[in-house]
């Protein structure tokens, strides 16, 4: 878990000190092979979560729209109309089928994972029953339309279960998204004070304060970003998630309250002068 920083520094023998050159900063964190892959996972299956399972909430009730749409086109007796539904359903059929098949057997990094994983599987075998009558029921068999009506009624429980499932990855993949911000001021914080360590080892040499005028304007706009994503995800949050919606809406209305931004510009502006003096009081402020 240890932070390594990196940077260069060059200075020739000019008493004035107006030779010196500083690189920017890199930073390493040590971490574990394993601990680097669990990140990764969990990173990807919580961007990813709500999406891959609204995308499959969708794609059943798209599903159930052809069938009743041609339920409808048999009972008017519109034979090309039916035609082409059937043609049609036998396809949403089978893509949801594999699309279900493919998330049911995707490896699970979050609890919640566990009972979208059945509640898609109890779907597959929904689909594969509705696959095999509408493979032996062409669109002018006249047990159709009963087959529909029994399989409609079995699969409208079924999507309404995927749909609530569905919903409840999307309000964690929204939690996840706020946490991940508490992570990112973390490294803005530490790169701030690592920025401070460096002006209070600073003169007024020209080439240095430039360097780090340009960090401290980097850090800045860095936070901006960090404040319009804060507040992006916390408009996604759930409305149970009301006590954290209100202390993350705090936490960046206090970061507004405190003129941090602004102070941060000062003690760029200052160390363009360069006015070491100002520009480490600004940037500790």
């Amino acid at each position: 878990g240890e932070v390594l920083e990196f940077y260069v520094e060059a200075q020739d023998r000019n008493p004035e000190l107006t030779g010196i050159g500083l690189s920017e900063v890199t930073r390493l964190r040590i971490i574990s092979e394993e601990e680097h892959a669990k990140m990764l996972r969990l990173r990807i299956a919580a961007e990813g979560l709500g999406q891959r399972y609204a995308q499959a909430a969708a794609a059943m009730k798209e599903l159930l729209a052809t069938a009743e749409a041609l339920k409808k086109a048999l009972e008017d007796g519109d034979e090309a109309q039916a035609a082409e539904l059937h043609a049609r359903l036998r396809k949403q059929t089978e893509q949801a089928r594999e699309q279900f098949e493919k998330l049911a057997n995707e490896a699970v990094a979050y609890d919640i994972e566990n009972d979208l994983r059945d509640a898609l599987k109890d779907r597959v075998g929904d689909l594969k029953v509705l696959e095999h009558w509408l493979g032996k029921m062409g669109p002018k068999d006249e047990r159709l339309p009963q087959t529909l009506d029994e399989m409609v009624q079995r699969l409208q429980p079924g999507a309404k279960e995927l749909a609530e499932k569905a919903q409840q990855a999307e309000d964690v993949a929204s939690i996840a998204a706020v946490m991940r911000r508490a992570g990112e001021f973390q490294r803005l914080l530490q790169r701030q004070r690592f920025l401070v360590r460096r002006l209070r080892r600073a003169n007024n040499a020209e080439p240095i304060m430039l360097t780090l005028g340009a960090e401290q304007d980097r850090i800045r706009e860095a936070l901006a970003g960090f404040q319009q994503r804060l507040r992006a995800a916390v408009g996604n949050l759930p409305p149970e998630m009301d006590e954290l919606k209100t202390t993350a809406l705090a936490f960046a209305a206090d970061v507004d309250k405190r003129r941090i931004g602004e102070t941060m510009e000062e003690a760029a502006t200052a160390a363009r002068e360069p006015d070491v003096v100002t520009a480490r009081k600004k940037a500790i402020d």
